[in-house]
């Protein structure tokens, strides 16, 4: 699969299910584009809540280095000021912490539930 069929057939659905397009307080955007850089840059994915980012989940194509795209992925969130960094090949997934400065792998994205019960985001409400 490449990077836009992973997007649309697999981590859309995911986030769908997880909450994050039925909630209104958190959202997502796909392909959203960040200002201030001499070209245009587009995130995959930024993850907002009452429309500020909060974090950036970075695609690539099946089987490639994940560690490159939370480079990237890091790269996006210091722009946006968002504080989760993800990236994932559809099938993988990997959550950079930088409290600990280190990723690892995770299951998946986690749902809006997961993120007022681990991270604190309970001051959006």
């Amino acid at each position: 699969m490449n990077e836009a069929q992973i997007i649309s057939d697999l981590i859309i659905p995911a986030l769908n299910e997880k909450g994050w397009k039925a909630h209104d307080i958190f959202h997502y955007k796909v392909e959203f584009k960040i200002d201030g850089a001499d070209k245009p840059r587009y995130a995959d994915i930024v993850l907002f809540a009452l429309g500020k980012p909060i974090g950036v989940i970075e695609v690539k194509n099946a089987g490639s280095d994940l560690d490159l795209a939370i480079q990237q992925a890091k790269s996006y969130a210091a722009d946006l000021g968002a504080k989760l960094i993800y990236a994932t090949d559809g099938s993988d997934y990997v959550q950079f912490k930088p409290e600990t400065n280190l990723a690892e792998k995770i299951d998946g994205i986690p749902t809006v539930r997961e993120l007022h019960e681990n991270y604190n985001f309970h001051h959006y409400e």
